[in-house]
């Protein structure tokens, strides 16, 4: 009987010690702290590394991207065309200082929210043979999570895990 009653005190003593624990399952930043916010960069490149969104060469072919990310569509539009600056946002055009390439600009993504999506480049391609031309799609997955109110950041690219864990990545695409 002693036993029985060791049992039932061990088991309240538990239950009352699990009810006391809380669990944070509010993955939220904490509003009165700043937040960096996020950004990536894409360089489109061809098979021979050169830059494609150059846009004083003769390889420029930035007209052929589109970026999907969170609803939006976004174009490069240069030279400037009113269809595209109707149809479509704006993609930031820069040069690197590093190495004087050209690439894509997303600055500014707000790092006080969670993201878990995919920034879908795609890029229309058409050669000698094909009459119709066909997408090639990259894709970009961010992961942007709050554990409490510290944030967690992931970048995939093309299903594989990037070296990039911090609020900003790098892209390179070959073409």
């Amino acid at each position: 009987m002693l036993n029985k009653i060791n049992k039932v005190f061990y088991a309240a003593v538990c239950a009352a010690l699990l009810s006391a624990c809380t669990i944070e399952h509010d993955f939220k930043p904490d509003s009165s702290k700043e937040y960096d916010p996020l950004s990536f960069k894409i360089f489109i490149q061809n098979e021979s590394g050169n830059d494609l969104l150059d846009t004083t060469s003769q390889n420029y072919s930035g007209q052929q991207v589109t970026i999907k990310f969170k609803g939006s569509q976004y174009k490069i539009n240069i030279p400037f065309d009113a269809a595209v600056a109707h149809n479509y946002q704006q993609i930031n055009l820069k040069k690197s200082a590093d190495n004087g390439k050209f690439y894509i600009a997303f600055d500014n993504i707000d790092g006080a929210k969670n993201y878990d999506d995919d920034i879908m480049v795609i890029w229309k391609l058409k050669n000698a043979e094909q009459k119709q031309a066909a997408n090639q799609i990259d894709i970009i997955h961010l992961k942007h999570i709050f554990y409490q109110d510290t944030p967690r950041t992931q970048w995939l690219f093309n299903g594989k895990e990037t070296e990039y864990d911090s609020n900003s990545a790098e892209f390179i695409i070959t073409k």
